[in-house]
């Protein structure tokens, strides 16, 4: 409600709840699953280490080695699933755009004839969101052939 006006004149009602609605469920479910995964992983991690550094120190380097090219696969997808989550939402954001404008002006839609122009314009852009979430389904796929390959490949 802070923004200029001109912000709330190019944006539609339906976009603005749309993203509120997002943004809220991203914050929540990622303050309940992450932290308790960040917690639980913190405590194998320590005890884990210390654990192979006693019993071999030739394997803790090898680990290292291991936790290096990790650790760059996750920067790499945790970049691209930032990027994709944002848009996401805006795919997500004008998809709802058209379905409440259209919803909000039924009458003149149908006085003008414009149900075929509003099924497309909304057909558009839920085919935008299903190519995106394949672009997303595709990139994890990769990244957790990548993961468990690795993984599954030190305990072999």
């Amino acid at each position: 409600l802070q923004q200029d006006i001109a912000f709330h004149d190019m944006r539609d009602v339906g976009e603005l709840t749309s993203r509120l609605n997002s943004d809220c469920e991203a914050v929540a479910s990622g303050l309940s699953v992450n932290l308790n995964i960040f917690l639980r992983n913190g405590v194998q991690l320590v005890f884990g280490v210390c654990y192979l550094t006693i019993t071999s120190w030739k394997l803790s380097l090898i680990l290292l080695g291991v936790w290096a090219v990790l650790f760059y696969v996750y920067a790499v997808y945790g970049k691209f699933a930032r990027r994709s989550s944002l848009l996401r939402q805006d795919r997500l954001a004008a998809l709802n755009s058209v379905a409440t404008e259209a919803l909000q002006n039924v009458r003149p839609v149908r006085g003008f004839s414009g149900e075929e122009a509003m099924m497309e314009r909304y057909h558009h852009e839920s085919q935008n969101l299903i190519f995106l979430e394949h672009q997303r389904a595709a990139a994890y796929g990769l990244y957790a052939t990548f993961y468990n390959g690795l993984t599954e490949g030190i305990k072999a």
